[in-house]
């Protein structure tokens, strides 16, 4: 293992200039782990469901334009193999109204909203999603994916400061299964290493695509960042790369690219595992809190490619809150029956969906 401890200095320079993201999720601190399995709000009764998402709580912290959602199935072995479904579904968003947050959001459906911002940006249709995939590895990703209607974008900018309400209307639902729901508090302090990008990497000499992960659960206050790259051979000269923004470079004749700006490099080589770990502490400063920064991995070659270079995919990582922090940043609010004629809801809870704002 390569140990490196990293200045509080060097996580500002990382936090200066965050490119905007194609894809921001929130809860971000739930992106490490699956830990549930509730299915609402898409099941056999019809509902109306409201999440409360506090602007801290997203991956991106830019403007984001949303032009879908898409959710994850729970990662439980009970869930592989479970059939398509198909929901009858609206969906609205809009900022949380004055003084509304995941905190203190209310039974008044209606009151959550922002009226001036509210709109449907998906009008009421149905919506197949596809059968869960065979393994619990295959429940990770967001595949269940609802696009909204060609006027339904949605403009998103965390820097307000004000929470984002979105609400599911269900009227039907067949088929389908339990979806990744969050409902434990004690993970609301982690952090999150999420891709960055659609580059997967480019392949070896043996023409394996290196993998590179990063331990969102560890990546906060306190705790210990660690990234690993896993080449097909020991002995690999290698480097990680963090960086303050997003880029696409390609290496001249390869297929490989580089993703993040070359602002802070550990090096190293491949260890008897064929892995290169980089691990360093966090600091225990709050102004770390909420930090996002990019990681890449190199791996020296000769005769992989013209230039001996091969990268991995990028992550894009944040910084958690640590153990102190307990407050979920997230809500959600339902009440079961004919959706368009509630207006109060049955229950409030601190946990939801996770879910991917597109």
């Amino acid at each position: 293992m390569y140990r490196s401890a990293v200045a509080i200095s060097t996580f500002a320079v990382l936090a200066s200039a965050l490119a905007a993201q194609g894809t921001t999720y929130a809860p971000s601190y739930a992106l490490s782990q699956v830990n549930s399995n509730n299915i609402y709000p898409h099941r056999t009764t019809s509902m109306r469901y409201q999440q409360i998402h506090d602007a801290w709580s997203f991956t991106s912290q830019t403007q984001s334009i949303i032009r879908g959602v898409a959710f994850r199935p729970s990662n439980q072995s009970n869930y592989v193999n479970q059939p398509a479904g198909i929901v009858e579904i609206q969906i609205e968003m809009g900022l949380a109204a004055t003084g509304v947050d995941a905190q203190n959001g209310s039974l008044n459906m209606d009151s959550n909203f922002d009226s001036t911002s509210r709109k449907v940006v998906l009008s009421r249709k149905k919506v197949n999603y596809p059968a869960s995939g065979a393994t619990p590895d295959d429940l990770k990703v967001f595949q269940n994916k609802f696009a909204f209607d060609a006027s339904g974008i949605f403009l998103f900018n965390p820097v307000l400061n004000r929470s984002l309400v979105i609400e599911l209307r269900q009227y039907s639902y067949s088929g389908g299964y339990a979806w990744d729901f969050v409902s434990s508090t004690t993970v609301a302090g982690n952090g999150f290493s999420v891709q960055n990008g659609t580059y997967d990497g480019c392949p070896s000499k043996g023409n394996n695509v290196p993998t590179f992960e990063g331990d969102g659960a560890s990546l906060k206050i306190a705790g210990t960042a660690t990234f690993t790259g896993t080449y097909d051979a020991s002995s690999i000269p290698a480097v990680m790369s963090l960086g303050a923004q997003a880029v696409s470079a390609q290496l001249p004749g390869t297929k490989c690219m580089i993703v993040n700006d070359l602002g802070f490099l550990i090096g190293g080589a491949t260890n008897a595992s064929n892995q290169f770990q980089v691990s360093f502490p966090v600091p225990n400063n709050p102004a770390l809190a909420d930090v996002r920064f990019y990681t890449q991995m190199f791996f020296l070659e000769a005769g992989a490619n013209p230039v001996g270079i091969v990268s991995s995919r990028g992550l894009f990582n944040g910084v958690g809150r640590g153990s102190a922090w307990t407050t979920m940043g997230l809500a959600r609010i339902y009440g079961r029956g004919d959706p368009d004629a509630l207006t109060t809801a049955q229950s409030n809870f601190k946990n939801g969906l996770v879910i991917a704002f597109n």
